[in-house]
């Protein structure tokens, strides 16, 4: 599965909730994969990890910083 084209929700206590049913069955079906996640706090650090980890490695490409 593409990551590119993956939205990851869920409720963030991970008790299930009957309205998040319902999204997913809505989009399941919208041209991109979704994933009704059990743990959603698990995945938004995932995301801010990978997001933090490439604004470190731009900040150190850039010619105005100097990391090393």
């Amino acid at each position: 599965m593409p990551q590119d084209r993956l939205l990851t929700y869920g409720a963030r206590g991970g008790w299930p909730d009957p309205r998040l049913d319902e999204v997913h069955r809505a989009l399941s079906g919208a041209g991109f994969d979704t994933e009704l996640s059990s743990d959603i706090t698990a995945a938004m650090w995932s995301k801010w990890v990978f997001i933090a980890s490439l604004g470190a490695v731009n900040m150190c490409r850039s010619d105005t910083h100097r990391c090393c």
